[in-house]
C-alpha cells in the first residue's frame, strides 16, 4: 500500500506540474540523476519534470562475524524545472527492508519501513545543459520521517558543487564536492561530513554511457568518526527511438572497513 501510494502521488505530481503546453523549444538532452553517486550540474527543462525511481537496490555489509544486508524499494526522485538555470526535487524512500546478524550473539533483527524525505534547489551557473564546461549548486534538507533504524532521526542538510568538462577521447567528467551537517548519532547534536565523486563517463553507441568512479566520505561524529569509500561502476541506455527514458544498473565496491561490502541498483528515469 504504501509503494502504491507513493507512486500515485509521484506520478500526480509529475502530471500536475507539467500540465502546462509544451513549449516549441527543442527540449535539451535528458538530464538524468542516477546512476551513480555523482551528482550533474545540468538542469531539467523549464515546465517539465524527471522521475526517477531505483526499481531495486541491494546492499550488504560483513564486519568480522556481523553482517548487515538492506533492500530498497522504488526510491524515487521527483526533479522539476522551474527557469532555464534552476530546478527543484523532492526524493523519497518508501520501503527498505533491513537485516541485521550479531556475530556473537546470533541474534536476528528486521526492520522494514520508509525512510526520510529530501528536498533541494538547484541552481546552475555556467552552462545548464550540462555540455561542455557545467558549474552548479545545490542545496538540500531532510526531514526526519523515516521510520527508526531506516531514517537518519535527525533534520540533516548540506551543499553540493557538482562541476562537469569534457576532456580528449570522448571522455567526460564529474567532480563533487559536498558537506553535509548531520545528526549525531546520540541525538543530542550535529556534526559535519565531507565527501567527494569524481567521475569518468564515456559514450559506448547505441544510447549506452558507461562510468566510472571514485567516491569518499569523511564523517565526524563525536561518537566515532567514520572513512567510506568505493569504487562504482554504473551502465545507463536511453533507447534511441525516445528523448525521454532512460534505464540504468550499477555495482559499488566498498574499499574501506566503514564502507558496505557490495551495492547494487537498477533503475529507470523519464521526462515528462
Amino acid at each position: 500500500m504504501i509503494l502504491l501510494r507513493w507512486g500515485v502521488l509521484s506520478l500526480a505530481t509529475a502530471s500536475l506540474l507539467c500540465a502546462a503546453p509544451a513549449s516549441a523549444e527543442e527540449l535539451r538532452e535528458l538530464c538524468v540523476d542516477r546512476p551513480g553517486k555523482d551528482t550533474p550540474p545540468c538542469i531539467a527543462d523549464v515546465g517539465h519534470a524527471v522521475v526517477e525511481v531505483g526499481a531495486v537496490a541491494y546492499s550488504r555489509d560483513k564486519d568480522g562475524a556481523d553482517r548487515t544486508i538492506s533492500y530498497s524499494i522504488a526510491d524515487t526522485l521527483v526533479r522539476v524545472g522551474v527557469t532555464d538555470r534552476s530546478e527543484v526535487q523532492l526524493g523519497f524512500a518508501p520501503y527498505t527492508i533491513l537485516h541485521d546478524r550479531d556475530g556473537t550473539t546470533g541474534e536476528r533483527g528486521t526492520v522494514r519501513g520508509a525512510g526520510d524525505l529530501t528536498a533541494a534547489y538547484k541552481y546552475n551557473f555556467l552552462n545548464p545543459a550540462g555540455d561542455g564546461t557545467s558549474v552548479a549548486a545545490q542545496l538540500f534538507v531532510s526531514a526526519p520521517l523515516g521510520k527508526d533504524g531506516i531514517g537518519s532521526g535527525a533534520w540533516e542538510g548540506g551543499l553540493i558543487v557538482p562541476v562537469s568538462f569534457e576532456l580528449p577521447a570522448a571522455l567526460s567528467m564529474t567532480v563533487d564536492p559536498e558537506v553535509d551537517w548531520r545528526g549525531d548519532e546520540d541525538g543530542r547534536g550535529h556534526h559535519l561530513a565531507w565527501i567527494g565523486v569524481a567521475s569518468l563517463s564515456h559514450d559506448l553507441g547505441g544510447g549506452v554511457e558507461g562510468s566510472a568512479e571514485l567516491w569518499a566520505s569523511l564523517d565526524r561524529d563525536p561518537a566515532g568518526h567514520r572513512s567510506e569509500a568505493s569504487a562504482d561502476l554504473s551502465l545507463a541506455w536511453a533507447p534511441p527511438s525516445t528523448d525521454n527514458l532512460q534505464f540504468d544498473a550499477e555495482v559499488d565496491l566498498g574499499l574501506t572497513r566503514d564502507t558496505p561490502d557490495v551495492e547494487a541498483a537498477v533503475g529507470v528515469a523519464y521526462r515528462f
